[in-house]
């Protein structure tokens, strides 16, 4: 496989794992936050300071005063994380990868793309979008499906599974983190809102019953850690990420001897979840494990990027 077309496929599962993940984000933030617009953009503020983007928004805030938290999180060409941001990523990939990809993905590309233009102008307008966030969740796990099925050949597949999960990596160390804070907030406020707020807004990444199988029916915040950071059975976990970058890195190897360097870094990375408890994690501060977790992931993509010559 040509080097442009590996990168353009690596690159196009990261924006379309992105663009899910925020689309999660701000659906989990909409259908958690209480009553009263206040706290709503207090929610929304969080969301934006969980994926990095708080200062930008400031920033882009002064500038253009009408442009509110939700708008800025989900439609903004001024933050690279905003849903409309990366699915028009996405499509210049697609555009100069054409000869690689299978046409059905392509077409589920322009979808997600016509779906997240009908909802930057629906926020820019103040309108509800939840619709159309649950519409990009869907146009996204399709790309995957199809991903999946159709790119068989030349490692096609494990670049796109690889950069998928890099940016699963992160994103899960940035929910869980915003989902434990907010509902600590949540308490404070009203003791008994805690188990329900944490249903609620975790129930938005993951099959609510699934959740609460593998949490024995109640959920607390070991339960979350345990099911979303340390088991590698759920998908949607970041040990299962971690492994599955590890297993590609693995494959990819075998023809190339560019990804030696990459697999041993994923290979340390996954060590490390391997030994600690949801007690242990929690001890000291859970915030600082996501950074050191989030650090971790961007210095195996930035060793990949390198390895494979990878180029955004």
């Amino acid at each position: 496989m040509l080097s442009r077309h590996a990168s353009g496929i690596f690159w196009l599962a990261r924006y379309l794992e992105r663009a899910e993940f925020t689309a999660k984000l701000a659906r989990a933030t909409l259908s958690a936050a209480p009553p009263g617009s206040n706290e709503l953009k207090k929610f929304l503020a969080s969301a934006l300071l969980a994926i990095g983007e708080h200062e930008n928004f400031r920033r882009n805030h002064a500038s253009s005063p009408g442009t509110c938290e939700l708008e800025f999180l989900v439609g903004s060409g001024s933050n690279p994380s905003s849903i409309f941001a990366c699915a028009e990523q996405a499509r210049s990939i697609v555009e100069l990868n054409c000869p690689a990809l299978p046409p059905e993905l392509e077409a589920a590309v322009h979808e997600l793309l016509r779906t997240a233009k009908e909802m930057e102008k629906k926020s820019s307008l103040k309108e509800p979008v939840e619709f159309e966030l649950l519409a990009i969740c869907s146009r996204s796990a399709e790309a995957h499906g199809i991903a999946h099925g159709r790119l068989l050949r030349g490692g096609a597949y494990e670049y796109w599974q690889t950069g998928r999960m890099i940016e699963r990596v992160s994103g899960i160390a940035r929910m869980v983190d915003l989902g434990l804070n907010l509902a600590r907030y949540m308490q404070s406020e009203n003791s008994c809102a805690g188990d329900s707020f944490l249903l609620d807004y975790f129930g938005n990444f993951a099959n609510s019953g699934d959740l609460l199988k593998e949490c024995g029916g109640r959920v607390s915040e070991f339960a979350i850690l345990n099911f979303f950071i340390l088991s590698p059975k759920p998908p949607t976990s970041l040990a299962f990420a971690v492994l599955e970058i590890e297993r590609c890195l693995k494959c990819l190897s075998k023809s190339t001897a560019n990804a030696a360097k990459s697999a041993s870094m994923a290979n340390r990375l996954a060590g490390s979840l391997r030994t600690p408890k949801p007690e242990l994690v929690l001890k000291d501060d859970f915030s600082q494990f996501a950074r050191n977790t989030i650090q971790a992931g961007a210095r195996l993509a930035n060793q990949i990027e390198f390895d494979f010559n990878f180029k955004a």
